[in-house]
């Protein structure tokens, strides 16, 4: 009998993972935004282990930054950067996408990064 690769029981142990287990980190430092709803972060996952993944906002979808919806891309993409320049924030995230972007909710002092860009006409629930 074949035994199965171990790619396949890594796969499934990050299926297991992302099904069973979310995670919270505080302290997070945002980096480039790269548009209205995606952004690099500094996380902090153990002392002397920092780890830099590019963020994808959960609950909001931004317009492009290509095509006509240029121009409303680019001012949600400066409100992101506007309210994450603040200082840091708090992601909670649960899994990837296929992009290997982390989906997290994006929160500082209560406020919703999702819920903000909604309010502020440059997003639309996703």
């Amino acid at each position: 009998m074949r035994r199965p690769r171990v790619g396949c029981w890594r796969r499934a142990g990050h299926l297991a993972a992302g099904l069973l287990l979310c995670w919270t980190w505080t302290g997070v430092i945002p980096g480039r935004v790269i548009d209205g709803d995606t952004f690099e972060a500094q996380v902090s996952i153990a002392p002397n282990h920092i780890w830099y993944p590019r963020v994808r906002v959960l609950g909001v979808d931004t317009p492009e930054l290509d095509g006509a919806t240029k121009p409303a891309a680019l001012a949600a993409k400066a409100f992101t950067e506007a309210w994450l320049s603040r200082g840091p924030v708090v992601l909670v995230a649960c899994k990837e996408d296929h992009f290997g972007r982390l989906l997290a909710t994006v929160q500082r002092d209560g406020d919703n990064l999702a819920t903000l860009l909604i309010n502020a006409g440059h997003g639309v629930p996703r």
